[in-house]
C-alpha cells in the first residue's frame, strides 16, 4: 500500500492535469456530501423518501410498467431514508393516496413524476 501512495504522490508531481482532475473529483464528492448531510437535517421524512424514488428512477430506470427498476423491502428502503419501518409504510401509503404513486408487492410504479418532485421540495 505505500508504494501505491507513493505512486500517486509522483503522479501528482508530473502530471498537472491528474492533479486538477483528482481536485474536481474530491470536490464533487465533498458537495455531495454536503448536500446529503443538509437534505438529512433539513428535510422532513417525506421529502427525502420523494427524493429517493427519483434517484432510485434515475439509477435504475423505470421497467415497461413504469415501476422503479429495482426491487427493494420497505425496511431498506426506509435505511435509506433514515427513518423506521413503520413510517415509509406509512409515508408510501400517503403518495399513494395522493396518486403519486402505486404500489404493486415491492414494486413502486411512478404515475405522477412532477408530483413526486415537488413532494421532494426539489421545485414549486
Amino acid at each position: 500500500m505505500f508504494h501505491s501512495i507513493k505512486a500517486i504522490f509522483e503522479l501528482l508531481k508530473v502530471e498537472p492535469n491528474f492533479s486538477l482532475e483528482l481536485l474536481q473529483v474530491m470536490s464533487k464528492q465533498r458537495s455531495q456530501a454536503s448536500r446529503l448531510i443538509t437534505d438529512l437535517a433539513q428535510k422532513t421524512t417525506k421529502q427525502r423518501l420523494a427524493e429517493m424514488l427519483l434517484w432510485l428512477k434515475e439509477t435504475f430506470g423505470l421497467d415497461s410498467n413504469d415501476c422503479i427498476g429495482v426491487k427493494l423491502s420497505r425496511e431498506e428502503i426506509a435505511n435509506m431514508v433514515g427513518t423506521a419501518t413503520e413510517a415509509v409504510i406509512r409515508l408510501l401509503g400517503e403518495l399513494k393516496k395522493e396518486k403519486l404513486i402505486a404500489l404493486e408487492g415491492k414494486k413502486i410504479k411512478l404515475l405522477d413524476i412532477h408530483g413526486i418532485v415537488v413532494s421532494a421540495d426539489l421545485i414549486d
